[in-house]
């Protein structure tokens, strides 16, 4: 009824009627037309559903300078250097870059599993670090996140966090093991490479 077609709006009505012929036509109106049949219900035999493969995590890598590392300041207090200034950190220790105000403040909070192969050993796999820090800007809470370092990795990783990023240079000892990990981190401001 109406509607648009090729042509534009359509101004016609037709009126469609099925003929079913008077036996049909009975059965409908008296009711007894044989029973419908069932839809038919298609029988599924479930698979058992692939397991996902693993995806390894894309690491950035920072290529660009940095200065030579330094020790964090004892007793807690906050390392505020400049860009590019690596800082060795205890579990629970603070960087922040370039200030407390303008920059970035990261947390070394924990080493999440450290698979890396063991110095003077031959491994199949180098292994990995995984770190996890806390992250503020000027006093306001930005959450943890994770970064990993490669265990055959000769560059930094390297994380945009915002207008900076966090670089990890080294995690110590290799592994971690019992001992007390130190970690080595930068802030920097760097871009990912387009």
């Amino acid at each position: 009824l109406g509607g648009n077609g090729a042509d534009g709006i359509l101004a016609k009505a037709e009126i469609f009627s099925v003929a079913m012929g008077p036996e049909v036509e009975a059965q409908v109106r008296t009711g007894t037309a044989d029973p419908q049949l069932p839809t038919p219900v298609a029988e599924v035999t479930p698979e058992a559903e692939p397991e996902p493969e693993p995806a390894a995590e894309a690491r950035d890598l920072y290529e660009g300078p940095l200065l030579e590392p330094i020790d964090s300041l004892p007793d807690g207090v906050s390392n505020q250097v400049p860009n590019g200034q690596p800082v060795r950190l205890a579990i629970g220790e603070v960087v922040a870059s370039p200030s407390l105000q303008t920059g970035l403040v990261v947390v070394f909070l924990e080493v999440l599993s450290d698979t890396r192969c063991p110095p003077g050993e031959t491994c199949d796999d180098p292994g990995e670090a995984v770190i996890r820090l806390e992250l503020r800007q000027q006093d306001s809470p930005l959450g943890d996140t994770t970064m990993v370092l490669g265990g055959d990795q000769t560059l930094p990783s390297v994380k945009k966090l915002g207008k900076f990023s966090a670089a990890i240079v080294a995690l110590d000892p290799v592994p971690v093991g019992g001992a007390e990990p130190i970690l080595t981190l930068a802030v920097v401001e760097w871009r990912r490479p387009q």
